[in-house]
């Protein structure tokens, strides 16, 4: 070593080869994580049914919680969030049984807001018919139905728990599978 500049010597580890390294290898894993924010899909070994049951094992939504349970990141959409949300988004995620959660929105209060804030799942992939979800909920209240304006509008059954509330959209593009399940908290 020569006055303050620390070099490496052949065979020996000085603290500057161990800060090079550790750069080195900080560099690689940025690399690595960036190159994970790609489009490639999620993989969960677990039915939807599955999946909304575990997010319902938390009282209320937290950023934290939901990205374990969707076992990735997401990311704050800036365009919609206000006042009152902020949005979260995510990446697509293939479920069992060949269901695939085609968009992820997250809603959370923003500081002093009065609602808990709701998830949104997209589906796609197989077919989820009535009786399956039937299967599933038996006790369903229609609580919207379409009015004739598009194709995007829903028949929507809802089921109350003690957690809250989970809508099963049904819309009028594909009426006979289930398009969507949104998420909303009591508190």
């Amino acid at each position: 070593m020569t006055g303050n500049n620390q070099h490496i010597e052949a065979g020996k580890i000085t603290p500057r080869s161990t800060y090079m390294l550790f750069t080195l290898l900080c560099s690689a894993c940025q690399s690595i994580a960036h190159a994970s924010q790609d489009n490639t899909m999620i993989q969960l070994n677990q039915s939807i049914w599955h999946l909304v049951e575990d997010i319902q094992t938390q009282p209320s939504l937290t950023l934290p919680k939901v990205e374990q349970k969707l076992a990735q990141t997401l990311v704050q959409d800036a365009r919609h969030s206000n006042e009152y949300f902020k949005f979260y988004t995510g990446k697509q995620i293939q479920l069992a049984g060949d269901i695939t959660v085609t968009g992820i929105d997250l809603r959370l209060p923003q500081q002093g807001a009065q609602s808990p804030g709701m998830l949104l799942l997209r589906l796609g992939g197989a077919c989820i018919n009535l009786p399956e979800l039937k299967q599933q909920h038996d006790n369903l209240q229609i609580t919207e139905i379409p009015r004739g304006r598009s194709l995007e509008e829903s028949t929507t059954y809802t089921a109350s728990k003690s957690w809250g509330k989970i809508d099963f959209g049904f819309q009028e593009k594909k009426p006979d599978c289930l398009a969507y399940v949104i998420l909303k908290p009591a508190k």
